[in-house]
């Protein structure tokens, strides 16, 4: 049974959760689900706003890539709205059990984050938090 886009959005937030947890910062998530950002990251007394978004792969490629918008139904259609600084200080995805984190100042203004997976002999591997690249689609 193939899993629904919000069960897979869950599954992706309480990944992310579960990654910064473990590597020792705080996470609070918001009370009502109207917020522009998923959680709260209490990383060594500094706080950040962080959107939790679902990842899917590029086709024909080892890269994937997640959406940098939000959508909005309302009564004259869709629409996606990009998110700003103020409203969120970066974005963080689950993909292939590896938790990615990209700063907002990044992709400020793109509606999608190309991410490259990274590659067995890579050194990185054990701390993908604030060690994702990112590319601009072209």
């Amino acid at each position: 049974m193939e899993l629904s886009t919000h069960a897979k959005g869950v599954i992706t937030e309480l990944a992310v959760q579960q990654a910064f947890l473990s590597h020792g910062f705080g996470v609070s998530v918001p009370v009502l689900p109207t917020s522009r950002y998923d959680m709260i990251a209490d990383i060594e007394g500094h706080l950040f706003k962080v959107q939790i978004k679902t990842s899917r792969p590029v086709k024909d490629s080892d890269a994937f890539k997640f959406s940098l918008t939000s959508t909005r139904t309302h009564r004259w259609g869709v629409t996606d709205v990009k998110y700003d600084k103020s409203e969120v200080d970066m974005f963080a995805t689950w993909y292939d059990g590896n938790v990615y984190v990209v700063p907002q100042y990044l992709v400020e203004g793109h509606t999608e984050c190309i991410l490259r997976n990274s590659s067995a002999n890579d050194q990185t591997k054990e701390a993908k938090i604030g060690r994702a690249s990112c590319r601009e689609r072209v």
